[in-house]
Protein backbone atom coordinates (compact mmCIF):
# COMPACT_ATOMS: atom_id res chain seq x y z
CA UNK A 1 0.00 0.00 0.00
CA UNK A 2 1.38 3.52 -0.59
CA UNK A 3 1.72 6.58 1.54
CA UNK A 4 -1.28 8.35 0.35
CA UNK A 5 -3.36 5.07 0.33
CA UNK A 6 -2.40 4.49 3.58
CA UNK A 7 -2.99 8.30 5.14
CA UNK A 8 -6.50 7.89 2.88
CA UNK A 9 -7.53 5.27 5.09
CA UNK A 10 -6.94 7.10 8.69
CA UNK A 11 -8.64 9.89 6.96
CA UNK A 12 -11.86 7.62 6.81
CA UNK A 13 -11.47 6.25 9.82
CA UNK A 14 -11.20 10.47 11.16
CA UNK A 15 -7.48 9.11 13.02
CA UNK A 16 -5.45 11.97 10.58
CA UNK A 17 -3.14 14.63 12.87
CA UNK A 18 -2.61 17.86 11.11
CA UNK A 19 0.61 16.84 9.72
CA UNK A 20 -0.56 13.49 7.97
CA UNK A 21 -3.74 15.94 6.71
CA UNK A 22 -1.00 18.16 5.50
CA UNK A 23 0.91 15.21 3.63
CA UNK A 24 -1.89 13.75 1.96
CA UNK A 25 -3.15 16.98 0.43
CA UNK A 26 0.15 17.42 -1.09
CA UNK A 27 0.59 13.59 -2.54
CA UNK A 28 -3.01 14.20 -3.96
CA UNK A 29 -1.83 16.93 -6.13
CA UNK A 30 -0.59 14.23 -8.56
CA UNK A 31 -3.45 13.47 -10.96
CA UNK A 32 -2.37 9.79 -11.09
CA UNK A 33 -2.45 9.38 -6.96
CA UNK A 34 -5.32 11.62 -7.02
CA UNK A 35 -7.52 9.13 -8.73
CA UNK A 36 -6.74 6.42 -7.13
CA UNK A 37 -7.12 7.77 -3.72
CA UNK A 38 -10.46 8.90 -5.05
CA UNK A 39 -11.37 5.26 -6.21
CA UNK A 40 -9.85 3.85 -2.76
CA UNK A 41 -12.13 6.08 -1.07
CA UNK A 42 -15.55 5.15 -3.23
CA UNK A 43 -15.11 1.33 -2.65
CA UNK A 44 -14.44 2.09 0.97
CA UNK A 45 -16.97 3.95 1.22
CA UNK A 46 -19.28 0.98 0.05
CA UNK A 47 -17.34 -1.21 2.93
CA UNK A 48 -18.78 1.19 5.52
CA UNK A 49 -22.01 0.65 3.84
CA UNK A 50 -22.04 -2.79 4.33
CA UNK A 51 -22.90 -2.91 0.87
CA UNK A 52 -21.61 -5.79 -1.65
CA UNK A 53 -22.35 -8.07 -3.88
CA UNK A 54 -22.06 -11.84 -3.19
CA UNK A 55 -19.93 -12.14 -6.84
CA UNK A 56 -18.18 -9.12 -6.61
CA UNK A 57 -14.70 -10.95 -4.74
CA UNK A 58 -14.41 -13.43 -7.95
CA UNK A 59 -15.18 -10.22 -10.12
CA UNK A 60 -12.54 -8.70 -8.80
CA UNK A 61 -9.77 -11.18 -8.67
CA UNK A 62 -10.73 -11.44 -12.54
CA UNK A 63 -10.25 -8.12 -13.24
CA UNK A 64 -7.13 -8.22 -11.09
CA UNK A 65 -5.39 -10.89 -13.36
CA UNK A 66 -6.64 -9.08 -16.33
CA UNK A 67 -4.86 -6.30 -14.79
CA UNK A 68 -8.01 -3.93 -15.22
CA UNK A 69 -8.26 -1.70 -12.57
CA UNK A 70 -10.50 1.16 -13.55
CA UNK A 71 -13.36 -1.89 -14.88
CA UNK A 72 -13.18 -2.82 -10.80
CA UNK A 73 -13.93 0.48 -10.15
CA UNK A 74 -17.40 0.42 -12.75
CA UNK A 75 -18.16 -2.52 -10.90
CA UNK A 76 -18.47 -0.96 -7.82
CA UNK A 77 -19.76 2.07 -8.95
CA UNK A 78 -22.81 0.04 -11.22
CA UNK A 79 -23.92 -2.44 -8.84
CA UNK A 80 -24.25 -0.09 -5.59
CA UNK A 81 -27.64 -0.09 -5.64
CA UNK A 82 -27.78 -3.78 -5.46
CA UNK A 83 -25.74 -3.60 -2.37
CA UNK A 84 -27.65 -1.88 -0.65
CA UNK A 85 -30.63 -3.93 -1.10
CA UNK A 86 -28.83 -7.03 -0.38
CA UNK A 87 -26.33 -5.93 2.66
CA UNK A 88 -28.67 -8.09 5.54
CA UNK A 89 -28.20 -11.01 3.45
CA UNK A 90 -24.59 -10.98 2.74
CA UNK A 91 -22.72 -9.08 5.65
CA UNK A 92 -20.01 -11.20 5.81
CA UNK A 93 -19.21 -11.56 2.33
CA UNK A 94 -19.64 -7.98 1.92
CA UNK A 95 -17.39 -7.25 4.24
CA UNK A 96 -14.60 -9.62 3.19
CA UNK A 97 -14.63 -8.89 -0.40
CA UNK A 98 -15.09 -5.13 0.22
CA UNK A 99 -12.00 -5.23 1.99
CA UNK A 100 -10.04 -7.10 -0.62
CA UNK A 101 -11.16 -4.38 -3.06
CA UNK A 102 -9.85 -2.19 -1.05
CA UNK A 103 -6.78 -2.95 0.90
CA UNK A 104 -5.39 -5.77 -1.06
CA UNK A 105 -5.91 -4.70 -4.47
CA UNK A 106 -3.70 -2.22 -4.67
CA UNK A 107 -0.72 -4.23 -2.82
CA UNK A 108 -1.50 -7.18 -4.92
CA UNK A 109 -1.37 -5.13 -8.46
CA UNK A 110 2.40 -3.93 -7.38
CA UNK A 111 3.10 -8.10 -6.27
CA UNK A 112 1.87 -9.19 -9.55
CA UNK A 113 4.23 -10.96 -12.02
CA UNK A 114 5.12 -7.85 -14.57
CA UNK A 115 6.97 -10.49 -16.77
CA UNK A 116 8.79 -14.04 -16.93
CA UNK A 117 12.29 -15.31 -17.83
CA UNK A 118 12.00 -17.08 -21.25
CA UNK A 119 15.66 -17.64 -22.00
CA UNK A 120 17.94 -17.24 -18.92
CA UNK A 121 21.46 -18.07 -17.21
CA UNK A 122 22.71 -19.87 -14.40
CA UNK A 123 24.89 -17.24 -13.33
CA UNK A 124 22.64 -14.15 -13.83
CA UNK A 125 20.18 -13.30 -10.44
CA UNK A 126 17.74 -11.19 -9.84
CA UNK A 127 17.64 -9.04 -6.26
CA UNK A 128 14.31 -8.46 -4.80
CA UNK A 129 14.58 -6.80 -1.39
CA UNK A 130 16.61 -9.30 0.76
CA UNK A 131 16.25 -12.22 -1.54
CA UNK A 132 18.82 -13.03 -4.38
CA UNK A 133 17.03 -15.51 -7.20
CA UNK A 134 19.14 -17.67 -9.61
CA UNK A 135 17.57 -16.02 -13.67
CA UNK A 136 15.93 -19.42 -14.53
CA UNK A 137 13.57 -19.83 -17.20
CA UNK A 138 10.26 -19.65 -15.98
CA UNK A 139 11.75 -16.94 -13.37
CA UNK A 140 8.30 -14.64 -12.72
CA UNK A 141 9.70 -11.14 -12.28
CA UNK A 142 7.71 -8.31 -10.13
CA UNK A 143 7.83 -4.74 -9.76
CA UNK A 144 11.01 -3.10 -8.23
CA UNK A 145 13.00 -6.88 -9.10
CA UNK A 146 16.99 -5.39 -9.70
CA UNK A 147 18.47 -7.76 -12.75
CA UNK A 148 22.07 -8.68 -13.19
CA UNK A 149 23.43 -10.25 -16.05
CA UNK A 150 26.40 -11.71 -16.20
CA UNK A 151 28.00 -14.05 -19.21
CA UNK A 152 24.59 -14.32 -21.55
CA UNK A 153 21.97 -13.06 -22.73
CA UNK A 154 18.28 -13.31 -20.49
CA UNK A 155 15.51 -12.77 -22.40
CA UNK A 156 12.07 -11.50 -20.99
CA UNK A 157 8.39 -11.01 -21.76
CA UNK A 158 5.67 -9.35 -20.21
CA UNK A 159 2.70 -11.26 -19.07
CA UNK A 160 -0.31 -11.14 -21.71
CA UNK A 161 1.49 -9.85 -24.19
CA UNK A 162 4.38 -10.58 -26.82
CA UNK A 163 6.65 -8.14 -25.51
CA UNK A 164 10.10 -9.27 -25.61
CA UNK A 165 13.15 -7.85 -23.51
CA UNK A 166 16.74 -9.34 -24.43
CA UNK A 167 19.18 -8.12 -21.81
CA UNK A 168 22.70 -8.41 -23.13
CA UNK A 169 25.43 -9.45 -20.49
CA UNK A 170 27.02 -7.55 -18.08
CA UNK A 171 23.74 -5.64 -17.81
CA UNK A 172 21.64 -4.17 -14.89
CA UNK A 173 18.30 -3.24 -14.55
CA UNK A 174 15.10 -2.28 -12.63
CA UNK A 175 11.81 -3.11 -13.29
CA UNK A 176 8.85 -0.59 -12.31
CA UNK A 177 5.64 -0.13 -12.86
CA UNK A 178 2.73 -2.50 -13.24
CA UNK A 179 1.23 -3.98 -16.25
CA UNK A 180 -0.74 -0.92 -17.21
CA UNK A 181 2.32 1.36 -16.84
CA UNK A 182 5.91 -0.21 -17.10
CA UNK A 183 8.72 0.79 -16.85
CA UNK A 184 12.91 -0.37 -16.93
CA UNK A 185 15.74 1.93 -15.86
CA UNK A 186 18.33 0.62 -17.64
CA UNK A 187 21.83 1.48 -14.88
CA UNK A 188 24.03 -0.25 -17.37
CA UNK A 189 24.57 -2.22 -20.37
CA UNK A 190 22.23 -3.04 -23.28
CA UNK A 191 18.86 -3.97 -24.22
CA UNK A 192 17.50 -5.02 -27.46
CA UNK A 193 13.06 -4.76 -26.95
CA UNK A 194 10.63 -5.91 -29.16
CA UNK A 195 7.44 -3.92 -27.91
CA UNK A 196 4.03 -4.99 -28.28
CA UNK A 197 1.40 -1.83 -29.49
CA UNK A 198 0.68 -0.35 -26.10
CA UNK A 199 -1.85 2.16 -24.63
CA UNK A 200 0.47 3.82 -22.85
CA UNK A 201 4.07 4.61 -23.73
CA UNK A 202 6.60 1.64 -21.99
CA UNK A 203 9.29 4.18 -20.73
CA UNK A 204 12.98 2.95 -21.21
CA UNK A 205 14.74 4.98 -18.60
CA UNK A 206 18.69 5.50 -18.44
CA UNK A 207 20.90 8.17 -16.69
CA UNK A 208 21.26 10.60 -19.71
CA UNK A 209 17.83 9.72 -21.48
CA UNK A 210 14.35 8.13 -21.85
CA UNK A 211 12.38 6.43 -24.46
CA UNK A 212 8.46 6.04 -24.78
CA UNK A 213 7.93 3.08 -26.40
CA UNK A 214 4.11 2.21 -28.29
CA UNK A 215 5.15 -0.26 -30.14
CA UNK A 216 8.67 -0.95 -32.18
CA UNK A 217 11.70 -2.35 -31.93
CA UNK A 218 14.85 -0.92 -30.89
CA UNK A 219 18.28 -1.05 -29.03
CA UNK A 220 19.04 0.93 -26.24
CA UNK A 221 22.79 1.01 -24.40
CA UNK A 222 23.44 2.83 -21.69
CA UNK A 223 26.83 3.92 -19.88
CA UNK A 224 28.20 6.00 -17.41
CA UNK A 225 28.42 9.01 -19.77
CA UNK A 226 26.19 8.07 -22.66
CA UNK A 227 22.67 6.69 -23.59
CA UNK A 228 22.22 5.47 -27.63
CA UNK A 229 19.31 4.28 -29.35
CA UNK A 230 19.17 2.50 -31.96
CA UNK A 231 15.44 2.14 -34.22
CA UNK A 232 14.80 -1.05 -36.29
CA UNK A 233 11.07 -0.62 -36.38
CA UNK A 234 8.71 2.26 -35.75
CA UNK A 235 9.35 5.60 -34.18
CA UNK A 236 10.45 6.44 -30.59
CA UNK A 237 10.32 9.64 -28.80
CA UNK A 238 13.95 10.21 -26.79
CA UNK A 239 13.88 12.81 -24.12
CA UNK A 240 17.30 13.99 -23.02
CA UNK A 241 17.57 14.58 -19.28
CA UNK A 242 20.08 16.90 -18.59
CA UNK A 243 17.77 19.73 -21.05
CA UNK A 244 14.46 18.26 -21.82
CA UNK A 245 15.56 18.24 -25.48
CA UNK A 246 13.36 15.96 -27.49
CA UNK A 247 13.99 13.50 -30.44
CA UNK A 248 11.37 11.44 -32.21
CA UNK A 249 13.66 8.86 -34.25
CA UNK A 250 12.43 6.78 -36.71
CA UNK A 251 13.54 3.02 -38.15
CA UNK A 252 16.72 3.20 -39.45
CA UNK A 253 17.93 5.98 -37.39
CA UNK A 254 20.46 5.94 -33.94
CA UNK A 255 21.11 8.86 -31.62
CA UNK A 256 23.53 9.23 -28.81
CA UNK A 257 22.48 11.24 -25.48
CA UNK A 258 25.44 13.07 -24.16
CA UNK A 259 25.38 16.31 -22.00
CA UNK A 260 26.20 19.58 -23.66
CA UNK A 261 26.73 17.57 -26.92
CA UNK A 262 25.14 17.49 -30.53
CA UNK A 263 21.91 15.54 -30.12
CA UNK A 264 20.31 14.90 -33.76
CA UNK A 265 18.90 11.67 -35.22
CA UNK A 266 21.39 10.07 -37.84
CA UNK A 267 20.62 7.44 -39.87
CA UNK A 268 22.37 4.02 -38.98
CA UNK A 269 25.63 3.21 -40.83
CA UNK A 270 25.73 -0.47 -42.75
CA UNK A 271 27.23 -3.18 -40.51
CA UNK A 272 30.69 -2.98 -40.57
CA UNK A 273 32.52 -6.39 -42.19
CA UNK A 274 36.00 -5.39 -40.76
CA UNK A 275 36.87 -5.77 -37.09
CA UNK A 276 38.29 -2.54 -35.91
CA UNK A 277 41.57 -2.09 -33.76
CA UNK A 278 43.48 -0.60 -31.54
CA UNK A 279 46.30 1.64 -32.63
CA UNK A 280 47.97 2.78 -28.99
CA UNK A 281 47.18 5.35 -26.11
CA UNK A 282 47.60 8.68 -25.56
CA UNK A 283 47.94 10.38 -22.04
CA UNK A 284 45.28 13.36 -22.03
CA UNK A 285 43.97 15.65 -19.95
CA UNK A 286 40.72 14.54 -18.07
CA UNK A 287 39.07 18.08 -18.54
CA UNK A 288 37.37 19.29 -22.07
CA UNK A 289 38.81 20.18 -24.46
CA UNK A 290 41.04 16.60 -23.87
CA UNK A 291 43.88 18.09 -24.81
CA UNK A 292 47.18 15.79 -25.64
CA UNK A 293 49.69 15.57 -22.85
CA UNK A 294 53.01 17.12 -24.64
CA UNK A 295 55.30 13.73 -24.96
CA UNK A 296 52.76 11.58 -24.29
CA UNK A 297 50.69 11.83 -27.18
CA UNK A 298 51.98 8.33 -28.37
CA UNK A 299 52.03 6.76 -24.95
CA UNK A 300 54.54 3.69 -25.12
CA UNK A 301 54.56 0.51 -23.61
CA UNK A 302 57.17 1.21 -20.63
CA UNK A 303 56.55 4.33 -19.85
CA UNK A 304 57.74 6.52 -16.81
CA UNK A 305 54.86 9.41 -16.14
CA UNK A 306 56.22 11.95 -13.69
CA UNK A 307 53.40 13.48 -11.83
CA UNK A 308 55.45 16.38 -10.58
CA UNK A 309 55.93 17.20 -14.11
CA UNK A 310 52.53 16.78 -15.84
CA UNK A 311 50.90 20.76 -16.04
CA UNK A 312 48.02 18.69 -14.22
CA UNK A 313 46.94 15.88 -12.06
CA UNK A 314 43.91 15.44 -13.99
CA UNK A 315 44.79 13.22 -16.02
CA UNK A 316 43.21 10.42 -18.35
CA UNK A 317 44.20 7.44 -21.01
CA UNK A 318 43.11 7.66 -24.32
CA UNK A 319 42.67 4.77 -26.73
CA UNK A 320 42.87 5.52 -30.43
CA UNK A 321 41.37 3.23 -33.05
CA UNK A 322 40.99 2.45 -36.40
CA UNK A 323 38.99 3.84 -37.89
CA UNK A 324 39.00 6.92 -34.87
CA UNK A 325 35.06 6.68 -34.88
CA UNK A 326 33.94 2.63 -33.40
CA UNK A 327 31.19 1.34 -31.75
CA UNK A 328 32.67 1.06 -28.61
CA UNK A 329 35.88 0.40 -26.63
CA UNK A 330 35.97 -2.11 -23.44
CA UNK A 331 38.72 -1.61 -20.99
CA UNK A 332 40.28 -3.62 -18.41
CA UNK A 333 42.08 -2.40 -15.38
CA UNK A 334 42.59 -3.27 -11.62
CA UNK A 335 41.99 -6.39 -12.58
CA UNK A 336 38.53 -5.87 -13.78
CA UNK A 337 37.80 -7.43 -17.13
CA UNK A 338 35.28 -4.72 -17.45
CA UNK A 339 36.65 -1.57 -15.56
CA UNK A 340 34.83 0.78 -18.23
CA UNK A 341 33.23 0.66 -21.47
CA UNK A 342 33.04 3.48 -23.65
CA UNK A 343 30.69 4.80 -26.83
CA UNK A 344 31.10 8.02 -27.75
CA UNK A 345 35.07 9.64 -28.37
CA UNK A 346 37.56 10.12 -26.96
CA UNK A 347 37.10 6.63 -26.14
CA UNK A 348 38.95 7.03 -22.04
CA UNK A 349 40.00 4.77 -19.30
CA UNK A 350 37.58 7.02 -16.59
CA UNK A 351 34.58 7.84 -17.87
CA UNK A 352 33.07 11.16 -18.06
CA UNK A 353 35.31 14.55 -16.92
CA UNK A 354 35.18 14.35 -13.31
CA UNK A 355 32.74 16.76 -13.55
CA UNK A 356 29.94 14.17 -13.35
CA UNK A 357 32.04 11.43 -12.30
CA UNK A 358 35.57 10.41 -10.03
CA UNK A 359 38.72 11.63 -12.28
CA UNK A 360 41.33 8.93 -12.52
CA UNK A 361 43.22 8.32 -9.15
CA UNK A 362 46.72 7.97 -11.11
CA UNK A 363 48.40 6.86 -7.94
CA UNK A 364 52.08 6.23 -8.11
CA UNK A 365 52.80 2.37 -9.01
CA UNK A 366 52.91 -0.14 -11.98
CA UNK A 367 49.74 0.56 -14.32
CA UNK A 368 48.61 -2.04 -17.01
CA UNK A 369 45.75 -1.08 -19.00
CA UNK A 370 43.84 -3.35 -22.18
CA UNK A 371 41.30 -1.59 -24.79
CA UNK A 372 39.19 -3.68 -26.91
CA UNK A 373 37.10 -2.01 -29.88
CA UNK A 374 33.60 -3.48 -30.84
CA UNK A 375 31.92 -2.11 -33.90
CA UNK A 376 28.67 -2.29 -31.67
CA UNK A 377 27.52 -0.48 -28.62
CA UNK A 378 28.10 -1.66 -25.03
CA UNK A 379 31.08 -4.54 -27.08
CA UNK A 380 29.07 -5.98 -29.49
CA UNK A 381 29.22 -6.67 -32.72
CA UNK A 382 32.56 -7.41 -34.21
CA UNK A 383 35.35 -7.75 -31.85
CA UNK A 384 38.92 -6.02 -32.73
CA UNK A 385 41.91 -7.42 -31.29
CA UNK A 386 42.89 -5.62 -27.48
CA UNK A 387 45.72 -3.80 -27.25
CA UNK A 388 47.60 -3.99 -23.93
CA UNK A 389 50.15 -1.39 -22.29
CA UNK A 390 51.81 -1.48 -19.02
CA UNK A 391 53.28 2.26 -17.68
CA UNK A 392 54.39 3.39 -14.39
CA UNK A 393 53.72 6.43 -12.42
CA UNK A 394 55.82 8.17 -9.79
CA UNK A 395 56.19 11.24 -8.12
Amino acid sequence: MTRAEELVLKSIDESLDAAERAELDLLRKDPETERRCAALEEVEGALLGGRKLPDLGEAVVERLRRGQTERVMERVRSTSPEWARRRKTWPRVAAAAALFAAVLVPGLLRTAPLARVVEGDPDAFVVRGSASLTADVGLALRPDDFLVTCSRDVVLQYEGESTRVRVVPLSELYLRGDRRSKRIELKEGEIQADVAPQERPLIIAAAHAQAEVLGTRLRISATKDATRLEVAEGKVRFTRKDDGAALLVSANQYTVAVPKEEFVACELPAAAEVPPWTAGFSLIRLDFPYEEIPGFEDLRDGAVISLSKMPTRRLNVRANTEPDRVGSVRFAYLGRETYNTEMVWPYTLVPNDGCEGPPWDAKPGRHTVTATPYTGSFGNGLRGDPKKITFTIVE
